[in-house]
């Protein structure tokens, strides 16, 4: 056990976001056997929050599934305990059992699967598994809640569609996305590969190139091999920009990555070769070679349709969000229509990716609650309006 606090304590820190505690809550850290997107043998590390004392009933589990924070060990959460952000102590506190993976290759062997869904889905869905070893039969209900915030949200979206591959110990009662979006088209647009040279590498505050670095020098190192995570980098920055994603977590990787100068393009950072292969991939595909025929296959098999026999889903998002737009959400809304999945959405006015980790928690508690119970979703704590998908 790494902490224990007690319910007066955890009531103290929970006000800050406007909840209350029913238990104090206990803190421990595990690792745990999955498997990765390849098919190999993986493990995620994972904290562990239970209510303290535990109650006398078995518990749901919650899978807590965290956003962005860069592929270096050193920024893998459990690094951090007692720093997991709001909402997963306060789903403890409220009496659920709750663990949250790093995701397998963050904080140990190999590289996270960044951008691969399938490979995400996998360490989450077998997290109830590694959870009920922990505690022992009987600790547990058979009722699997997912929650995850931005990459989580996108991964526990991609968990509800794999479900049925790779099943869950437990019953999948509902997964609830806060500001994550997930591929819905295997279509590559060929507009977005074409004029690197006159996109600058430190556009939207660098967050674009940031995500995009981080994706691509996962997707090398695990279908290359590591020693080949930087092949799509420029000659000249692939030592710089590897050095940054092995060492800098997200907010010390986006400063990084703004701080380059106007006139650095992505062509620059990025060997001119990349886009150029990719997009001859894509106008003749009798042309396309590798490396990126590769890479175009795994961008393409990166599109899991929810499952509309499977778990119930709701979105909570903001308007203000610049990361996964509204319009982002729109669209992956309409798409999950024409699959045939109709979630639950709330929109929050003038939020903005960031404020969402911590506005999306009452509207979360009570949608999971009225799911357990077998309730309709409750109404939405704020009003808002998603605009038309572009």
């Amino acid at each position: 056990s790494d902490n224990t606090w007690s319910v007066s304590w955890m009531n103290g820190s929970l006000s800050a976001v406007g909840q209350e505690a029913i238990h104090g809550v206990q803190e421990l850290r595990i690792s745990y056997r999955t498997e990765r997107s390849s098919g190999a043998p993986g493990a995620s590390t994972a904290f562990i929050l239970l209510p303290e004392p535990r109650p006398s009933e078995p518990m749901p589990t919650v899978v807590w599934a965290h956003g962005t924070v860069g592929l270096a060990d050193g920024c893998a959460p459990t690094n951090y305990p007692g720093y997991y952000g709001y909402l997963p102590y306060v789903l403890a506190a409220q009496g659920y059992a709750v663990i949250g993976p790093d995701y397998a290759g963050l904080g140990n062997e190999g590289i996270q699967g960044y951008g691969d869904g399938r490979d995400t889905a996998y360490s989450l869905l077998d997290a109830p598994a590694a959870l009920s070893t922990v505690l022992g039969p009987d600790r547990l209900s058979s009722e699997v809640i997912m929650i995850g915030y931005s990459q989580g949200g996108g991964a526990v979206l991609n968990a509800q569609a794999l479900e049925k591959e790779h099943p869950v110990q437990g019953e999948l009662m509902g997964v609830i996305d806060i500001s994550g979006k997930i591929v819905t088209s295997d279509v590559l647009p060929p507009n977005l590969w074409t004029y690197w040279d006159l996109v600058p590498a430190n556009y939207a505050q660098g967050t674009n190139a940031t995500y995009f670095a981080l994706y691509v020098y996962a997707h090398l190192a695990n279908t290359w091999g590591e020693d080949q995570a930087d092949s799509f980098f420029g000659p000249e920055w692939k030592e710089t920009l590897s050095g940054w994603i092995e060492t800098q977590c997200i907010y010390d990787l986006i400063p990084s990555f703004n701080g380059l100068a106007p006139t650095v393009m992505f062509d620059d950072i990025f060997d001119p070769s990349f886009p150029a292969g990719v997009l001859e991939c894509i106008e003749d595909e009798s042309m396309c070679q590798e490396p990126y025929a590769t890479y175009i296959s795994a961008v393409k098999a990166n599109v899991h349709p929810i499952d509309p026999d499977g778990a119930p889903i709701a979105v909570i998002t903001g308007t203000l969000d610049t990361t996964v737009t509204p319009e982002d959400i729109a669209c992956m809304v309409d798409t999950m229509e024409e699959w045939g999945v109709t979630a639950d959405v709330c929109v929050h006015p003038f939020a903005s990716h960031t404020d969402m980790i911590e506005d999306g928690i009452g509207d979360a508690l009570a949608w999971t609650e009225a799911v357990l119970k077998g309730e309709p979703a409750p109404p939405c704590s704020k009003n808002g309006v998603l605009p038309l998908c572009p």
